[in-house]
C-alpha cells in the first residue's frame, strides 16, 4: 500500500484532453525529482567532506523546499509556472555557485546546458532561446566580474573568447535539442496517427460487420452464398423464402427447381454468365412459392471469392420479391397511358421543363397555343415564349429552392409575336433522392377571362362611378332591416357615414319618420316593410326624416326587392331621392303663384297675359281696365288687332317679331289707342311665363302720357335753367364791370371833388402863417371852413348812394321814401310812393333787395323810358305772408324777351341784376312791358315767421 503512494506521489499528472500540458508536466516532474534527488546527495558529499560553508547547505536546502512547491503548483495544473520557477531557481543557483567559487568551468558549464537544454524541453523554441540568452549573459557577467576582480581569481582567467565558445555551444546544444524535440514530436504524432487510424480502421471494420450482419439479418432481400465447387449455399440470412425452408433452400438446385419455365433459360444464362465474367446483370423471373402461387423475383449475381487463377469461386446472389413492384409498374404503365391520353386530349397546355427551364415535352394544347410545331418547342425554353422573363427565372428560382408557388398569372409570346395572358400552375417533379427532375406547368390560355373581367371591372366601373355620381341615394338594406351599403349621396342626404348607418334599422325611433306635413307615418306603409311583405317595388313613397344634426329632410324612395339564388328575400335596393328643395320649391311655387295672382290683380300697373300662339288675350288685371276702359268681357279670348290698340299696326308687328326671336320684350314705347279713342304713350315689356301649364307671354303695358308731358315741361325747364345760367354768368361778368366802374367813379369823384377841397384847404392854411393882417386871416378861415362844408357834404352823398343809412336804422318804407323824394327833385317824371307796409322790420336781405330793384328800376326810367310818371307801391298780404313791391310807369315800354336776350349777351345789367337780386332774396320777379303802352315790374318776396 506504501509502494503504491509512493508510486502515485512519484507519477506526473495527467490533464485530459490536453496532451500538450500532460507531456509537459511529465518532464517537468522528471526534472524535479532529479533535482529533489541531486540536493540531498550533495548535501550529505558536502556534510562528509566538511568542506562547504553554511550558506551553501542553507540554500540547498531552500533550493529542496521550493522543489517541492513547484511540484505542488504541478499538480495544481499551473505546470507553466511552474516550469519558470524551476528555471529561475536553476539559473539563480548555478550562477551563486560559480560565483562562489570563481570558476566557470566544467560544472559550471554543464549545468547552464542543462539548464538550456530543460528549456527547451519545457517551454519549445522560445523556452530554448530564452534560456540561451540568459546562460550567455549570466557567463559573460561571471566573466566580466572576475576579470574586475570582484570574484575569487585561481590561477587562471577566463577571457571574452571563451565566453563567445560558450555562447556558440549552448546555441548549438539548444537548436540540437530543439530539433531532436521536434523530430521526436513528429515521430510520436506519426505514430499516434497510425494508432488512431488503425483504431478507427479496426472500429470500422468490426462496427461495418456488425452493421452487415445487421442488415443483412434485417434486411427484406434474401441474401446467400454458393460455393461453385460444390454448388452448396454457404450463408442463408433468414430462415424461410417464398415458403421454403433454409433446409431446402441450401439443398443444391432448390431454386431452379422452383422458377417458371418461361424464365428458366434466362436464370440459366444469368448464372453462366456470372461464372465466365465474374459478373452479371440483373434479372427478372418467376418463382413457384411453395404453394403454388407465383412471385416475381429480382436476382442480382456477384462474384464474392475468386480461386487462384481468377475465376470465380464463390457468388453472391441476392434475391428481392418485386411483384409488389411490378403490379405498380403495370399499374404505373396504365397510369402513363391515361396520363398521355389526359397529357394530349386535356384543354390546357402542359409544359415540361427541364431544371434550366428548356422544354422536354408539350402537349398539342400547348403548340396551338403558341402557334410552334413540337419540333419548334423542343428547341426553345422559358425564356424565348415568356413576355415577362424576370418573373418567369424567379418562378423557376423559387421551385429549385423548394418554395411553393401557388397559382399565378403571366403573359406569353406566341410565334407570331402576339401577347396572350395565361393562367399557370406550376409545381417541381423530383427523383427518389429529392434531387429536381423537371418542372412541370399546367398553363390555360385566360384571354377570354381576361377580356370578360376587363369588361366586368369596367361595367363595375361605371356602375359605381353611376352609383357614387348618380344625383340620388342609394341604400341596401339587408334582410334584419339595417344598411350594409350607402353611397356617399345617400350618406350626405341622411347626415350619417357608412358605419354610422350600419348602427341603425331601417325604423329606428331616432329617425323620427313623419309625412311631408308632418303627421305620424305608419309603420308598415315604410318602403322596407312593404318590400319584405309583398316583394314587390314600390315606388314614390314620400315621407320625412331628421338627421343627426336636426334637419329634417324630405325624401322620395323608391325601393326593389333583392333575392338570392334560390330566388329568397334577402332585402331591399332603394333609391332615395331628397325632395326637400322641391317640396319647398312648390310651396313657395305655390306661394308665389298666389303672390303672382294678388300682385297681378292688385298691381296699379296695367298688365295682360296672352297665348304666343295665336296671340289671344286670356286675363288682364284691374289696373288694365282702368286706364285703357275695355271690360274683361271685351278683353278675354280677342287679339290686340280685333281690339285695334295699336294706333299704328307696325308697331304690333315689331313686338311680334321681337318675341319671337328673343322672346321677351322691354321698355318698348308705342302709341296705343284707349276705348275712349284717346291716343296714350305706353312703355310695353313683355317675358314667356308659365300659365297654367303653357307658356304664355305676360306683358306689363305703363301708360307715359304724362310723364311725357313732364319730360317735355321738364326739357322746358332744363333750357330755362341753362338761359339762367347763362345769363348769371354775363351777370356776373356785368357785376364786375360795374363794380369797377362804381370804383372808378368813387375815385374820381374822391380825387376831383374832395381832391380839390383838401388842395385849397391846405393852400388856405398855408396863406394864412404867413397873413400879416387880421382881417385876411378870417377871411381864408372862412373861406375854408366854407371848402370843408362842401366836402362834407359831397362825401354824404357818395355814401348814400351807396347805401342809405336809413335803410340799416328804419326798414325799406321810411329809405325808399327818401330815396324817392330825392330823386324827384332831380327827375323830369312825377314819382308816386304808396305804401301799406305795417311797422315791422323786414329781412334785412329783402329790405336790400327791394330798394335795389326800386333803385334799378328809376335809373332805367330815367335813361329809357321817356316817362312822366312812375307809380311805386308797398303791399303786405298777411294772409300769404308775402311783401309785393311794383314799380310802373307810363313810358314809351320796350320788348321784353328781346332785352333779356340782349342782357344775356352783356348788353345790360339792369334787368339781370334785378332777376338775380330777387333770385338771391328767395323772391318770384316779374316784368311786363309793351311797346308804347309802358313798363311794370312786380317782385314777390315771401316773408317766414320769425317767431
Amino acid at each position: 500500500m506504501m509502494m503504491l503512494q509512493i508510486k502515485r506521489w512519484f507519477a506526473p499528472p495527467v490533464f485530459q484532453n490536453d496532451e500538450a500540458k500532460t507531456r509537459r508536466a511529465m518532464l517537468l516532474n522528471a526534472a524535479l525529482i532529479n533535482v529533489l534527488a541531486f540536493v540531498p546527495v550533495l548535501l550529505i558529499g558536502n556534510v562528509i567532506g566538511g568542506r562547504t560553508p553554511l550558506p551553501v547547505l542553507g540554500a540547498n536546502a531552500l533550493a529542496f523546499a521550493f522543489c517541492l512547491v513547484l511540484r505542488a503548483w504541478m499538480r495544481r495544473g499551473r505546470v507553466r509556472l511552474a516550469s519558470m520557477g524551476l528555471m529561475t531557481m536553476g539559473l539563480v543557483l548555478i550562477t551563486a555557485s560559480a560565483a562562489s567559487l570563481g570558476t566557470i568551468r566544467a560544472p559550471t558549464t554543464a549545468m547552464y546546458l542543462l539548464m538550456v537544454i530543460t528549456g527547451g524541453l519545457l517551454f519549445d523554441l522560445s523556452g530554448m532561446v530564452i534560456t540561451t540568452a540568459l546562460c550567455s549573459l549570466l557567463i559573460g557577467g561571471l566573466i566580466g566580474a572576475e576579470n574586475a576582480g570582484l570574484l575569487p581569481r585561481p590561477d587562471y582567467s577566463v577571457t571574452i573568447t571563451q565566453w563567445i565558445a560558450y555562447t556558440v555551444i549552448f546555441g548549438w546544444t539548444g537548436s540540437l535539442t530543439f530539433s531532436a524535440l521536434q523530430a521526436l514530436h513528429q515521430a510520436l504524432a506519426r505514430a499516434q496517427a497510425e494508432i488512431a487510424e488503425r483504431a478507427r480502421t479496426e472500429k470500422a471494420l468490426t462496427e461495418s460487420e456488425q452493421r452487415l450482419r445487421g442488415i443483412l439479418a434485417n434486411s427484406p432481400d434474401t441474401v446467400y452464398t454458393i460455393d461453385l465447387s460444390s454448388g452448396k449455399t454457404i450463408f442463408l440470412n433468414r430462415d424461410e423464402f417464398c415458403g421454403f425452408t433454409r433446409s431446402e433452400l441450401e439443398a443444391p438446385g432448390s431454386i431452379l427447381s422452383a422458377v417458371h419455365p418461361d424464365d428458366l433459360m434466362l436464370v440459366k444464362e444469368s448464372w453462366q454468365q456470372a461464372r465466365n465474367k465474374g459478373e452479371a446483370s440483373p434479372v427478372e423471373y418467376r418463382l413457384r412459392r411453395k404453394e403454388g402461387e407465383f412471385e416475381w423475383i429480382e436476382q442480382r449475381v456477384t462474384v464474392l471469392a475468386r480461386n487462384p487463377d481468377g475465376s470465380p469461386r464463390q457468388l453472391l446472389i441476392t434475391l428481392n420479391l418485386v411483384t409488389e413492384r411490378k403490379r405498380a409498374e403495370q399499374a404505373q404503365r396504365e397510369a402513363e397511358l391515361r396520363y398521355r391520353a389526359l397529357f394530349e386530349q386535356t384543354h390546357d397546355a402542359v409544359f415540361i421543363l427541364d431544371p434550366q427551364g428548356r422544354h422536354l415535352a408539350t402537349n398539342q394544347r400547348a403548340t396551338d397555343l403558341l402557334g410552334y410545331s413540337f419540333e419548334e418547342m423542343q428547341k426553345l425554353s422559358v425564356r424565348e415564349i415568356s413576355a415577362e422573363l424576370t418573373e418567369s427565372e424567379a418562378v423557376l428560382a423559387r421551385l429549385l429552392r423548394g418554395e411553393h408557388v401557388p397559382l399565378y398569372e403571366r403573359r406569353f409570346r406566341k410565334k407570331n409575336g402576339d401577347v396572350v395572358p395565361v393562367e399557370i400552375d406550376v409545381g417541381l417533379v423530383r427523383d427518389a433522392s429529392g434531387n429536381p427532375l423537371h418542372v412541370q406547368s399546367v398553363v390555360r390560355d385566360i384571354s377570354e377571362r381576361k377580356r370578360a373581367e376587363k369588361a366586368l371591372r369596367e361595367s363595375e366601373q361605371r356602375l359605381a362611378t353611376i352609383v357614387e355620381t348618380v344625383p340620388d341615394g342609394i341604400v341596401i338594406v339587408n334582410r334584419e332591416g339595417r344598411v350594409s351599403f350607402a353611397n356617399d349621396f345617400a350618406q350626405r342626404t341622411l347626415g350619417l357615414t357608412r358605419s354610422a348607418l350600419a348602427r341603425r334599422t331601417y325604423d329606428d325611433p331616432q329617425w323620427k319618420i313623419t309625412t311631408t306635413d308632418g303627421k305620424p307615418f305608419p309603420h308598415e306603409e315604410l318602403p322596407f316593410a312593404r318590400v319584405m311583405q309583398t316583394g314587390k317595388t314600390v315606388l314614390g313613397v314620400e315621407h320625412a326624416i331628421q338627421r343627426p344634426d336636426g334637419v329634417r329632410v324630405m325624401l322620395s324612395v323608391n325601393a326593389s326587392p333583392m333575392r338570392d339564388d334560390n330566388h329568397n328575400l334577402v332585402g331591399m335596393l332603394a333609391s332615395i331621392t331628397d325632395i326637400t328643395e322641391r317640396t319647398r320649391a312648390e310651396e313657395a311655387l305655390r306661394a308665389s303663384e298666389e303672390c303672382f295672382s294678388a300682385a297681378f290683380r292688385l298691381s296699379p300697373i296695367p298688365m295682360a297675359i296672352y297665348r304666343p300662339t295665336d296671340g289671344h288675350i286670356v286675363d288682364i288685371n284691374d289696373a288694365f281696365i282702368n286706364t285703357f276702359g275695355y271690360t274683361r268681357a271685351e278683353t278675354i279670348e280677342h287679339t290686340t288687332y280685333e281690339l285695334q290698340l295699336f294706333a299704328d299696326p307696325k308697331d304690333r308687328d315689331t313686338i311680334r317679331r321681337i318675341l319671337q326671336e328673343h322672346g321677351s320684350l322691354e321698355n318698348f314705347e308705342f302709341d296705343l289707342r284707349k276705348k275712349s279713342g284717346q291716343i296714350a304713350t305706353v312703355l310695353n315689356s313683355a317675358k314667356l311665363i308659365d300659365f297654367g301649364g303653357e307658356k304664355h307671354f305676360l306683358s306689363l303695358i305703363l301708360d307715359i302720357t304724362e310723364r311725357k308731358r313732364a319730360e317735355q315741361e321738364r326739357e322746358t325747364l332744363l333750357q330755362e335753367i341753362q338761359h339762367s345760367r347763362e345769363q348769371l354768368q354775363v351777370l356776373s361778368r356785368q357785376l364786375i364791370e360795374a363794380q369797377e366802374n362804381e370804383r372808378r367813379n368813387i375815385a374820381r369823384e374822391l380825387h376831383d371833388e374832395v381832391g380839390q377841397v383838401m388842395l385849397a384847404v391846405k393852400t388856405n392854411l398855408e396863406t394864412i402863417q404867413f397873413a400879416p393882417e387880421p382881417a385876411t386871416l378870417n377871411a381864408r378861415l372862412a373861406e375854408s371852413v366854407g371848402i370843408v362844408d362842401r366836402a362834407l357834404e359831397q362825401l354824404r352823398v357818395l355814401a348814400l348812394n351807396l347805401r342809405p343809412s336809413l335803410l340799416d336804422d328804419f326798414g325799406l318804407a321810411p329809405a325808399l321814401e327818401w330815396f324817392l323824394e330825392r330823386q324827384a327833385r332831380g327827375a323830369h317824371f312825377k314819382i308816386i310812393f304808396h305804401s301799406d307796409l305795417p311797422e315791422m322790420r323786414l329781412p334785412a336781405i329783402i329790405e336790400t333787395t327791394g330798394f335795389r330793384v326800386v333803385q334799378a328800376a328809376l335809373a332805367n326810367v330815367a335813361r329809357h323810358a321817356q316817362a312822366k310818371r312812375v307809380d311805386v307801391t308797398l303791399c303786405w298780404m298777411p294772409a300769404a305772408r308775402e311783401l309785393e313791391l311794383r314799380v310802373r310807369d307810363d313810358g314809351i315800354g320796350f320788348d321784353v324777351p328781346a332785352a333779356l336776350a340782349r342782357a344775356r349777351h352783356g348788353a345790360s345789367l339792369g334787368l339781370l341784376g334785378m332777376q338775380e337780386r330777387v333770385r338771391l332774396a328767395g323772391g318770384a320777379i316779374a316784368i311786363e312791358s309793351t311797346p308804347g303802352q309802358g313798363t311794370e315790374i312786380c317782385a314777390r318776396f315771401p316773408i317766414k315767421d320769425e317767431g
